[in-house]
C-alpha cells in the first residue's frame, strides 16, 4: 500500500509541476551510474587491486550481456588479474569478455584484444597466450568478422614467443592456420 502511495504521489507532482522522467532518462540514469561505478573502480587499481576488481565486476553486473561498459568493464578484470598473476581467472575473464564480440566496436576490440596479447607475451606465460589465442580464434570463427580475424591473429607474436622458448614444435600450426583463412578469403573473392 505504502508503494502505492508513493507511486500516486510521483505522478501527481509529475502532473503539478510538469516534468515527466521518460524511459530514455531513465536509460541515461543507468549508464551514468554505470559509468560512474566504471570509473570509481577504475580510480582504485592502483590503491586497491581487489575493491578494483569486484567494482569492474559490479560494471559488468549493472551493464547487462552487451555494452560498452561491460567489455570496458572486462578488459580492467584481465588486466588486473594478469598483474596479480590470477591466470585461471584471466582465462574465465577473457572468455567472458569475448563474449562481447558481437556488440563491442570492432576497433576497440582489436586494440584491446592485441594489448592483452601484449601484456600475457611479456609475462613469459606461453601456454596461457597460446590458449588466449586458440579462445580469440574460435570465438572470430562463429562471426562474420575476418579483418578482426587478421588484425588480431598473434601468429608472429606467438612464433617469436616458441623460438626463445624453445617450444619449436608450436610454430608449423599457426601459418597453416592463417593459409587457410587466406585461402577461404580468395575463394570468396571468386564467388563475386
Amino acid at each position: 500500500m505504502e508503494g502505492d502511495k508513493g507511486d500516486a504521489a510521483e505522478c501527481e507532482m509529475a502532473e503539478t509541476y510538469g516534468f515527466d522522467h521518460s524511459e530514455e532518462e531513465e536509460r541515461d540514469d543507468e549508464d551514468m551510474d554505470i559509468e560512474n561505478q566504471y570509473y570509481s573502480s577504475k580510480g582504485l587499481v592502483v590503491s586497491d587491486a581487489s575493491e578494483a576488481l569486484s567494482g569492474f565486476r559490479e560494471v559488468v553486473r549493472m551493464g547487462g550481456d552487451t555494452g560498452d561498459w561491460g567489455f570496458k568493464a572486462l578488459k580492467q578484470i584481465v588486466k588486473l588479474q594478469l598483474k596479480l598473476r590470477n591466470y585461471e581467472s584471466v582465462r574465465s575473464s577473457y572468455r567472458e569478455m569475448l563474449s562481447y564480440i558481437k556488440s563491442a566496436d570492432p576497433r576497440n576490440l582489436h586494440k584491446v584484444i592485441v594489448k592483452i596479447f601484449e601484456l600475457v607475451s611479456t609475462s613469459g606465460e606461453i601456454a596461457l597466450l597460446q590458449e588466449l589465442f586458440d579462445t580469440t580464434h574460435d570465438a572470430l570463427k562463429h562471426t562474420n568478422i575476418d579483418r578482426l580475424w587478421f588484425k588480431t591473429n598473434p601468429a608472429l607474436k606467438i612464433q617469436y614467443a616458441h623460438s626463445h622458448n624453445s617450444s619449436m614444435a608450436q610454430l608449423p600450426r599457426l601459418p597453416t592456420e592463417l593459409l587457410v583463412k587466406v585461402v577461404a578469403g580468395l575463394e570468396l573473392d571468386d564467388e563475386l
